[in-house]
């Protein structure tokens, strides 16, 4: 079986995601409160799926399906979930460095809300979740610990492209918890107690 690992987002993904929450009168930092889809919108959908059976194993990587799951379990496909997260001060510093983004608290609201909705997922789910946050080499025990769950082919001679570096922009300072308040702090913590910990 020909299998590559990445993890860049998926840009048609991306595009029917933010056309599912826009029909909801949303968008990826103003979630709808509940979904709205069409028949074009199955379309769209099922089009992209078909046009991946030819791959015996496929998957994407999008934030804004936390939003959009339910229309996507619609199309009553074989589902495995794996969840990802980082902390909340991080993204903010992340998200500062982009234009056009929202300010700090609205910012770390929106971090409350992605990833409240993540612990109900797992809940329901009971998928692995990786921490983004975790040095190098400790991230990739994690994730070939991952491969092993998913029972995925073993990561050998594979070139990686799971992260850019340069995407690291905190690293446990103490500045990252500038802005964090106790209740993120919660759901940070309870997010690392379930997460893949491949030295445990």
């Amino acid at each position: 079986m020909h299998f590559r690992y990445a993890s860049k987002e998926n840009i048609s993904i991306r595009e029917i995601n933010d056309e599912v929450l826009k029909s909801s009168g949303g968008s990826w930092d103003k979630p709808p409160a509940y979904l709205v889809w069409n028949d074009y919108l199955r379309q769209r959908r099922d089009a992209h799926i078909s046009d991946n059976r030819v791959q015996e194993c496929w998957g994407f990587k999008d934030p804004r399906t936390l939003h959009t799951l339910p229309y996507w379990l619609e199309a009553n496909i074989n589902l495995e979930f794996v969840g990802t997260f980082r902390h909340p001060g991080a993204v903010i510093q992340s998200l500062k460095r982009r234009k056009n983004m929202p300010p700090v608290l609205p910012t770390l609201e929106l971090w409350k809300y992605y990833n409240l909705e993540l612990l109900g997922y797992l809940d329901t789910f009971k998928f692995p979740l990786i921490c983004f946050d975790k040095a190098p080499n400790a991230y990739w025990r994690d994730i070939r610990e991952l491969v092993r769950l998913l029972c995925l082919p073993k990561i050998t001679d594979v070139t990686f492209d799971f992260f850019e570096e340069g995407l690291r922009t905190s690293r446990q300072t103490g500045e990252e918890n500038e802005f964090v308040d106790a209740e993120s702090m919660s759901i940070y913590k309870q997010l690392l107690s379930r997460a893949i910990d491949a030295v445990r």
